[in-house]
């Protein structure tokens, strides 16, 4: 797998990647692959679905990606359970992020609280869409950029 994140990241013309059920893999299979993916700088949109993040592992061999890639405009991950320590490293690959092309950003049924994604989300004020719903947020929280204002969470107690 690591020779298709490989060419993967080098691709001049790949602008959506879409990845899905990428799971029963070793870390030492996916980590490889997504140390190339991140090389990449033409994709704009990224979404993995059902994927094994290894507890947020692949955020820390994406960091490179979300720091250089200045073209990525929707950012999706769905159903992957990653838990609060993944939560904290993707907050610490989108503090890196100095992308301000970001402007979706897409967090549904990833079982995580997340607070400090939505710390990290605060240097993002070009966002425009932001989902965070069916995850573990503990309250309700307000996202508001100036130019969107987005609710991203419910309480757990009134569910």
């Amino acid at each position: 797998m690591g020779w298709l994140g490989y060419f993967i990241g080098k691709s001049k013309n790949l602008h959506e990647l879409n990845i899905t059920r990428f799971e029963q893999l070793n870390g030492n299979v996916v980590v490889p692959f997504f140390n190339g993916v991140s090389r990449n700088r033409s994709i704009t949109k990224l979404a993995l679905d059902d994927v094994d993040l290894l507890n947020g592992s692949i955020f820390t061999a994406l960091d490179p990606f979300f720091e250089y890639n200045k073209k990525l405009v929707t950012l999706s991950i769905s159903h992957c359970d990653w838990g609060d320590e993944g939560s904290r490293l993707l907050a610490l690959a989108l503090s890196s992020c100095k992308n301000s092309s970001l402007t979706k950003l897409f967090l549904v049924s990833n079982n995580f609280e997340g607070v400090d994604i939505i710390t990290a989300l605060s240097m993002h004020r070009q966002l425009q869409e932001i989902d965070f719903e069916e995850n573990l947020l503990r309250k309700k929280w307000v996202y508001s950029n100036g130019n969107v204002t987005a609710t991203l969470g419910y309480s757990i107690a009134d569910s």
